[in-house]
């Protein structure tokens, strides 16, 4: 469903597909057009890459290494 912070994981088409919370007519149809998918893995392994614990962790200490450091 669409939460705060989905469209960071979910890449429509590529890794998945969303749907408003609560409205289970768009569930189903996003489960029926699952079953119907043929989803890249390789693509679906990039979009999801950054959130690997090895990548988000780099990413994390970069990000306060750089904050640190500009003080």
């Amino acid at each position: 469903s669409q939460f705060d912070g989905f469209n960071d994981v979910i890449k429509e088409g590529v890794n998945g597909w969303s749907y408003p919370q609560g409205n289970i007519e768009r569930l189903a149809d996003q489960l029926a057009k699952l079953k119907e998918s043929h989803f890249n893995q390789d693509a679906i392994k990039n979009s999801i890459s950054p959130y690997y614990s090895t990548n988000y962790y780099q990413g994390l200490s970069k990000t306060i290494k750089d904050i640190t450091t500009r003080h």
